[in-house]
């Protein structure tokens, strides 16, 4: 059982209960997500793997999650680059904070979000990703992901349609 922190529009905790409760009650609860760029600005995108619950077989680029009970969000999005992605020890940056409702195949959910910028120096193949999550990385350019976004097929093949031109957005301003 997976135990995360209701909260008030404060970000105060106000109760704790089982991740499955939260998503079934729609409680407001916090995630961390993660922008990965390397040193020449390129960002991580990643195929979430065909077995995922939520948006199988389609590309991200973020990587994250929920914020267990009692965890930080920078402790959370520490722990999510290592399961997720082998990156271990890296510095994070504070990016934005959000409330909201980020999964459109999830109306329920509500989010307490911070959004963290991490830099990782090396390549694909040095990233030993959870195959349980991800089936596939890449790092690509930005001009790239912004081509994608103008054409519709290409972006129906990523999770975040709804809001993917604001992410380009945050993550551009950011990586400049």
């Amino acid at each position: 059982m997976e135990l995360i922190d209701v909260v008030n529009e404060q970000d105060e905790v106000i109760e704790v209960k089982d991740k499955d409760a939260v998503h079934r009650d729609g409680d407001l609860h916090r995630a961390a997500i993660i922008y990965v760029v390397n040193s020449s600005g390129k960002v991580l995108v990643h195929k979430r793997a065909a077995t995922k619950k939520l948006n199988p077989s389609l590309w991200d680029i973020t990587v994250g999650g929920h914020v267990h009970s009692g965890e930080t969000y920078e402790d959370a999005a520490k722990r999510e680059l290592e399961e997720e992605l082998g990156i271990r020890n890296n510095e994070l940056i504070e990016i934005g904070k959000l409330t909201g409702h980020p999964n459109a195949s999830s109306p329920l959910e509500r989010l307490m979000l911070k959004i963290f910028l991490a830099k990782f120096n090396g390549n694909e193949e040095e990233l030993t990703f959870d195959k349980v999550e991800i089936s596939n990385v890449k790092f690509v350019e930005i001009s790239e992901l912004e081509k994608i976004y103008e054409n519709q097929i290409e972006r129906e093949k990523f999770v975040y349609i709804g809001d993917f031109k604001e992410r380009l957005k945050t993550i551009k301003k950011f990586i400049s």
